[in-house]
């Protein structure tokens, strides 16, 4: 069942004649809610309103208590690895008491520890780059212990390769 999009609708002004596309966020957020997991795409030309529906799709995950992590792609930040990982994952992992943290980055999550940790410049992160996503894969995992998860990528075009293989092979397992 898909609930009434028309709150998100009414709670962003620049979200117009946007119905089918608000009413295809609110039943994957239902899902995700539900324990699915899912990949929605939004794709189109330039000023479309691709930021506004992603800016949709994380109001509404709130309503929904499902937790949003954003990041935004930038053509001048695409030379700098893992860069879209570190927006979405430095601000939880900053924000947890020091047990959570350990708890998040357990077990083949610590592999993504270094990332964390390593300086915005670095270019790689310790180990081999399986390893590396490997262990995003459970720090992802592990986040989603706590609840449903809402991985938002916008202006994926401008990321860097290395956050690009994140987003696949989170995709593909």
């Amino acid at each position: 069942m898909v609930s009434s999009a028309t709150g998100v609708q009414a709670g962003l002004p620049g979200v117009l004649e946007r119905e089918r596309e608000l009413a295809q966020i609110a039943a994957a957020l239902e899902a995700a809610a539900g324990g699915a997991g899912g990949v929605l795409l939004v794709e189109g030309s330039a000023g479309i309103g691709k930021t506004t529906l992603a800016l949709a799709a994380v109001q509404e995950a709130r309503s929904r208590r499902v937790h949003p992590l954003r990041a935004a792609g930038r053509e001048l930040e695409r030379e700098f690895a893992y860069g879209i990982v570190r927006q979405l994952f430095d601000p939880v992992l900053r924000a947890a008491e020091p047990a959570d943290r350990e708890r998040l980055l357990e077990g083949a999550g610590g592999a993504a520890a270094a990332l964390h940790l390593a300086s915005h410049g670095a270019e790689r992160a310790s180990g081999s780059e399986f390893a590396t996503l490997y262990g995003l894969y459970w720090l992802v995992a592990n986040l989603s212990d706590d609840g449903p998860l809402l991985l938002v990528v916008d202006d994926a075009h401008w990321s860097d390769a290395a956050s690009l293989r994140f987003v696949a092979f989170g995709i593909s397992i």
